[in-house]
């Protein structure tokens, strides 16, 4: 498979998890993807295939599933300079172990991906970090720290 159409597959992959339409066919064709000739020789497309596919098994409830991919992503894309895909699988891993209420691995995770969301100026992943912060303050029954970063979230989605 070219390059091209990898890029072209990852994207309708990326896509379709936004719409919410059919998670059952972004996991087919993540796990198709996974193996497809070539796809090996581009790293920042094959962490997103396991990024999709561990967020659409994240969204149907099988998060134990989901983090041996998304796991797998983060490892990848932790080698590559891409910051913006950084930030992106340390907020799905963070998600998945909050998901899976290890929130001190998670909040980890949501601490660097809000580093690397702040580095590239995405202010939307900010927020969106700063609400799961908030999340798991509040699963933690720290609701003064939980107030505190829904604010922040708060804050931010106002200036957007």
């Amino acid at each position: 498979m070219t390059i091209e159409e990898l890029t072209t597959n990852v994207e309708a992959l990326e896509a379709l998890i936004k719409t919410g339409n059919d998670y059952v066919q972004v996991e087919n064709d993540a796990r198709e993807l996974r193996t497809a000739s070539g796809v090996e020789l581009y790293p920042e497309l094959s962490s997103r295939i396991h990024l999709a596919l561990s967020q659409s098994l994240w969204i149907r409830g099988m998060a134990q599933e989901a983090l041996s991919y998304a796991e797998d992503a983060l490892s990848v894309a932790m080698q590559l300079p891409n910051k913006e895909l950084q930030a992106r699988t340390n907020h799905t891993v963070g998600t998945v172990y909050a998901e899976l209420d290890d929130y001190a691995t998670a909040l980890e995770h949501f601490t660097t991906a809000l580093l690397l969301y702040s580095e590239v100026g995405n202010k939307r992943g900010e927020a969106q970090i700063h609400d799961n912060i908030g999340l798991v303050y509040r699963k933690r029954s720290d609701y003064t720290l939980a107030l505190e970063q829904y604010n922040k979230a708060l804050t931010i989605n106002q200036e957007l």
